[in-house]
């Protein structure tokens, strides 16, 4: 009994040491951060600025197959945003943030491609939304959106109030 003790703490350890991780720090314990695929990797999007900035930055680190990042690309948002949702196909990606400013609430629509860069961005307001759902949106912050496929034919934006 104690062979195999042994055996299997030496196994867990070699494959602890082979393991590859990234870390990125996490501004605020609430903080949404999104990890997909992307090519023969992943791709980490995150918040990089503080949470009371007036512009947030968010940064995304492209990692290759060993979780090593060989690219990043930052984007800037007007206010307080946090990260909603994310979704992809096979030319574009949508990021989703919610954003609060003096100006009042939105929500930022960001499509890149899957290189990261910027190819739209276009917002929209509770005022937006209000036609869609059956009763007025008091804030805009209590919405939830979701991304769910649609087998080949173009994504759904699930809203949920």
């Amino acid at each position: 009994m104690k062979k195999i003790s042994i055996l299997f703490l030496s196994i867990g350890l070699a494959l602890s040491a082979l393991a590859q991780t990234y870390s990125f720090k996490s501004i605020v314990s609430h903080d949404n951060f999104e990890i997909q695929p992307v090519s023969d990797g992943v791709y980490c999007l995150f918040r990089t600025s503080e949470k009371k900035a007036s512009i947030s930055v968010f940064t995304k680190v492209f990692l290759n197959a060993e979780l090593r990042p060989f690219d990043s690309v930052n984007y800037f948002i007007e206010g307080q945003a946090q990260l909603l949702a994310s979704c992809s196909d096979e030319k574009f990606v949508t990021h989703t943030f919610y954003s609060a400013t003096g100006a009042g609430e939105k929500i930022v629509f960001m499509v890149t491609d899957h290189t990261g860069k910027l190819q739209s961005t276009f917002y929209k307001t509770a005022a937006d939304f209000a036609r869609y759902l059956p009763r007025p949106l008091k804030r805009l912050k209590n919405i939830q959106l979701s991304f769910i496929g649609n087998n080949g034919s173009p994504g759904m934006l699930l809203v949920q109030p």
